[in-house]
């Protein structure tokens, strides 16, 4: 699986979110 780290979204209410892909 690959893990994306996603940088401060402002559309979000966390600062930080991961996506992982099978």
């Amino acid at each position: 699986m690959n893990l994306k780290i996603l940088g401060i979204d402002p559309g979000s209410r966390n600062c930080g979110y991961a996506i992982i892909e099978a």
